[in-house]
């Protein structure tokens, strides 16, 4: 695991998460945290690759818009469908709820309808623009209501301006790394989906931690309950073999029976009388209780 290896403190690697949340980049978060930005960015990037492979899959139904956008490319030229050097990604909103993005190789009808009958249930109302492409959810399992935008914008409740919001603030936010390299695009573009489906920082924050794969993490969510018991080696003096030898098998057999339920020895304190003999010993045992985020044993 990467924070096995890495010398990262846990204070610096929850800082970094923190960042991560907040939408800044690696340069940025490496100035603030104090971590070099090669860093930074390979952190960020195991971040992004957790939140793609984490993301849940889901059905669309009731009022769902469909739209493509174009990501990336020169600003020179055609803009738009049909420009060169542009990423093509399409995109599915239900209103009031969530996302889902996928990359795709052109926006043509047999690239696009199979996503819709996959991601949207049948007898779901689905709005789309004048685009050609859509021209087959017409007759198909789904009511097809479309809007003009040369003529307007919004026909009251005919419009697609959710996914276009969502296309906006992707773009936003992928504007401030000046420029992502198309074999990483997908990993940045889920994320831009995660954060729109996942609501405030808090909740963002949360999903991090739940769905958690680093050690550092696990240590510093988890909270632990502690057992003490007291063992009575029956006046044994711990300065001969013999002596010790009995007093290991006094604390292997409450260490063995405790261990059995999940308690971890974590101290051995003992108590000594004149002479040298050991009245008492005291052990403190740990197990883990509950997970600060999830709640669970």
């Amino acid at each position: 695991m990467y924070t096995r290896r890495s010398r990262l403190s846990p204070r610096k690697q929850m800082d970094l998460l923190r960042m991560f949340v907040a939408g800044a980049t690696a340069r940025a978060t490496s100035e603030i945290v104090g971590v070099h930005r090669n860093t930074a960015t390979s952190f960020f990037m195991r971040l992004r690759r957790l939140i793609a492979g984490k993301l849940p899959s889901y059905e669309l139904s009731g009022e769902v818009e469909a739209d493509e956008s174009y990501f990336g490319g020169t600003r020179k030229g055609k803009r738009g469908r049909g420009a060169s050097g542009k990423v093509a990604v399409f995109g599915l909103l239900k209103r009031g709820g969530k996302v889902f993005t996928a990359i795709v190789p052109n926006a043509k009808t047999e690239t696009l309808l199979p996503i819709i009958e996959e991601k949207v249930t049948p007898d779901s109302i689905v709005y789309t623009d004048s685009f050609k492409a859509y021209n087959a959810l017409d007759v198909s399992d789904f009511h097809h209501m479309r809007i003009n935008h040369s003529e307007h914008f919004a026909d009251r409740g005919n419009h697609i301006n959710g996914i276009e919001n969502f296309w906006n603030q992707a773009k936003r936010h992928l504007r401030k790394f000046n420029g992502i390299h198309k074999d990483n695009f997908h990993w940045f573009l889920k994320v831009c989906e995660w954060r729109f489906n996942g609501g405030n920082h808090q909740s963002l924050y949360k999903f991090l931690i739940a769905h958690r794969c680093w050690y550092f993490l696990k240590v510093l969510i988890m909270r632990y309950t502690y057992k003490t018991c007291v063992v009575y080696p029956k006046g044994l003096r711990v300065s001969g073999d013999d002596q010790s030898d009995k007093l290991a098998e006094s604390l292997e057999k409450e260490s063995n029976e405790l261990g059995e339920r999940g308690w971890r020895l974590t101290a051995v304190t003992p108590t000594l009388i004149n002479g040298g003999s050991v009245s008492k010993l005291l052990l403190t045992f740990r197990k883990k209780s509950k997970d600060m985020a999830t709640g669970k044993d």
